[in-house]
Order: structure tokens, then sequence, then C-alpha cells
């Protein structure tokens, strides 16, 4: 099976580089003999992802050939397209963003060649734009299934678009990476206990109102991590320029917690 992804690969978080290997391992259950290739706004980000993540994706679809195709390549996107038997959007929400127009030209191109596309397991918002707004729901139109992570991700897509589509709650294909890591680890670690916090650092610009947490509330959840665990690493959600390097955020927090706790973090 030729398997085609898109979402916002070429800038993935930690959260998106989990949400591909989940969707990994539920196709690799459906068909071993796997070729996927993921969509990228920049290619070479994508591949670095790969090369990290190479020995994670491999235990989760040991088969699967992987590639990497430019989205902003039109000749590139439609030939990858056309030769997928399955399209996917599979990469973070649905959400205010120029590059929904590229997820929907892949759909509508799956369309007229008569190949399905769903959305699987992704969120959906925030969408303040009308013409967003517009966007997702020419995507869901043109899907030929469609499943969110969340109960609220639906109620959210009911309240803009109304009960005309059927949208399944299926969860988070990333909650299926974090467990297949869990069970594959768990019993090989010997070393020290820590706890390992994701913190995506001021996320403001794209949530706005919808973040209800604080820096403080941050500050104050690391400093009680830090009381029961002793030890707690913070990784990044996030390393590129594009949408933001939540380290120099972490760096700013790991000084002000160790300031109060004496060190820890």
């Amino acid at each position: 099976m030729r398997v085609s992804i898109t979402g916002w690969y070429g800038t993935e978080t930690m959260g998106d580089r989990a949400i591909l290997d989940g969707i990994l391992s539920v196709l690799d259950g459906l068909d071993g003999n796997l070729t996927v290739k993921v969509g990228s706004l920049f290619p070479f980000y994508t591949e670095r992802t790969f090369f990290e993540e190479r020995e994670i994706f491999r235990r989760s679809a040991p088969k699967a050939r992987l590639e990497i195709f430019s989205v902003k390549d039109r000749q590139e996107l439609e030939e990858n397209i056309a030769s997928s038997d399955l399209v996917i959007m599979g990469g973070g929400p649905l959400m205010d963003l120029e590059e929904l127009y590229i997820v929907r030209r892949c759909f509508r191109l799956a369309e007229k060649l008569g190949i399905p596309a769903v959305v699987m397991g992704c969120g959906i918002g925030p969408l303040n734009s009308r013409r967003h707004i517009g966007v997702v729901r020419d995507i869901l139109v043109l899907s030929s299934a469609i499943s969110f992570r969340d109960e609220t991700s639906r109620n959210t897509a009911r309240e803009l678009y109304g009960d005309g589509f059927s949208f399944q709650v299926l969860g988070d294909p990333a909650a299926i990476s974090a467990w297949n890591y869990k069970e594959a680890v768990s019993e090989s670690y010997n070393g020290p206990e820590y706890c390992a916090v994701n913190f995506r650092g001021n996320p403001g610009g794209q949530y706005g109102k919808n973040i209800a947490v604080s820096d403080d509330d941050l500050r104050s959840l690391v400093f009680c991590l830090s009381r029961e665990y002793g030890d707690v690493r913070l990784v990044p959600m996030h390393t590129f320029f594009v949408g933001g390097d939540d380290r120099y955020y972490l760096a700013r927090l790991v000084l002000d917690v160790n300031m109060h706790t004496g060190g820890g973090v």
C-alpha cells in the first residue's frame, strides 16, 4: 500500500513526530508492505526527523519504506498524490494557517483521481478566520472519513459546520506512539528516576485566548515536579525557527525555577 501523509511536516514538533509514528503503527497493522510518502514544507528538516526517529519508526513499521516530497513543488506534490492508494491529513490540528490550502489541494486532487482521503486523529482549531473556516470545510467535504483526537475537537467541528458530517473520535495517533515507546523501554531502562516534560514555548500567538495556562502556572508545575522527582528534564516540543524555537523559553524557565529550588531542573 502506498500512502501519502500531509500535515505540518517540515516544521514538525515532537507531537507531530509522535502522530506520524502512531499512524505508521496503525498502517503497519493493515499492510506490512508499506510505502509512506510524507509531504513536507521544508524537506531538509523532515529528513533530520527521519534520521533522529529512525529506530522508533522502524519499530512501529519494520518493513515500511519512508519517502519525503515537497508540498511546495506543485509537480512533485501531484505526482506523489497520484501514485498513492490513500491520502491522510495526519499532523496536528486544522487551524488558522495558510498551509491549509496545501492540504485542500492534496484532498481535491485525491478526489479527482478517486483516491480515498481521510482526516486521521486531528484536532480542530483555533479557527477564527472566516477564510480558514471555509478551507477546513472544503477539506472535510472532500474527506472519505473524518476522525478527531478528542471530544472537544468534534464539538468544535459541530459548532462550526453543523451535523452534516460524520465526525468520529478515535483518539490521537500520538498516544499510540507514546504507549508503544513506554512498552518498549519500561523493562530495559535501569537509570535514575526522572520526569520528562514537553512544554511549547509562548504558544499564545497561535492559540490566543484558547490558552488558559500562564507562565506562572508552568513554573509552579515544574517546581512541584522537582520536589517529587528531584530531576526534571524539560524537552522542547519544537526546535526550528519557523514556528518558534522552544529552547529559548525553556532556558529562561530553568533559570527561574533553579533560582527558587537550588537546582534539579
